[in-house]
């Protein structure tokens, strides 16, 4: 019923030559085809881009969004089914189209975006995603260790203040952000009062937390809006503290951003240095990392 009704509302507002198109495409029938201009224009108009639970999760379809040259496929792999994909394929084919394909999928509670150059190798990927479509996810943060002959520029930056300032006692946090180029770009995290857990003192204003969670907050840093990240990611803060020394990882993790209405997977460098003071701070230097974010290899 609803997906006739929607084909119906296609139908009567389809433009003549428009080639961006979004399609919602399930395990039977005819896809939905929503001319682009009718979603911007028209925001009660089922299943528009921003909502993200009805359609990927509820009716376990797969949206395929047209662009002049190339697509997108989404779908949730928890949900999305191999005949819907078969069939978001097989239109895919017919757009004889060999530009790049984005596939956004989301897995584990958030969501990964790459980028394919050609039909190939889109079909490879969603064959080897689909056999992790069973498997589910543990926890809302991976980490694996970070090669310490290539950090980040930031995290080398980090790495010799540090060592600069080291002595036979740590040095305070304020000397070490003194010998940064530019400190804006790290974070600082104290023990909480009851020293269960840690808080950002400041956070830079061209920091990847400052993106993620947005500069509104970090004038102002609490808590962090993403709770399940907060408490996953802090461990190597313990460790540096122990050991008094610095520490280095890669960390792909699952985080709620302002950018998007859904966690997102964001993988990055980070490098996290004590320092002396109340509360026992630690300095952090993160760098995002460019190219697909993925929790499947």
């Amino acid at each position: 019923m609803l997906i006739r009704a929607a084909a119906n509302l296609d139908t009567a507002l389809t433009p003549a030559g428009d080639e961006v198109r979004v399609y919602w495409i399930g395990d039977s029938g005819p896809p939905v085809s929503v001319p682009q201009s009718v979603i911007r224009t028209n925001p009660l108009y089922p299943f528009a881009l921003r909502d993200l639970g009805t359609p990927f999760r509820q009716f376990a379809w797969v949206r395929l969004h047209r662009f002049l040259s190339g697509c997108e496929i989404a779908f949730d792999l928890e949900r999305v089914s191999d005949r819907a994909l078969s069939n978001a394929l097989s239109l895919r084919r017919q757009f004889n189209d060999p530009g790049s394909t984005r596939i956004r999928y989301r897995y584990g509670g958030a969501w990964a975006r790459e980028l394919h150059p050609d039909p190939r190798s889109t079909e490879t990927r969603l064959e080897t995603l689909m056999t992790w479509a069973s498997i589910r996810t543990l926890g809302a943060l991976r980490e694996q260790e970070l090669d310490p002959s290539r950090p980040a520029a930031l995290s080398r930056d980090l790495l010799n203040g540090w060592r600069v300032r080291n002595g036979r006692t740590l040095p305070d946090a304020t000397s070490i952000l003194s010998e940064l180029r530019d400190h804006r770009r790290v974070s600082v995290f104290c023990l909480s009062e009851d020293g269960t857990g840690d808080l950002p003192a400041y956070v830079g204003r061209r920091s990847p937390l400052a993106a993620i969670f947005g500069r509104d907050w970090a004038q102002k840093p609490g808590a962090l809006p993403d709770q399940s990240y907060e408490a996953a990611a802090q461990s190597p803060y313990a460790t540096a503290r122990y050991e008094q020394s610095p520490q280095s990882d890669r960390v792909l993790a699952a985080i709620q951003t302002i950018l998007f209405p859904e966690p997102i997977w964001i993988r990055y460098d980070r490098t996290i240095a004590p320092a002396a003071g109340p509360g026992l701070p630690v300095i952090c230097a993160t760098t995002i990392l460019k190219g697909p974010a993925s929790p499947i290899p």
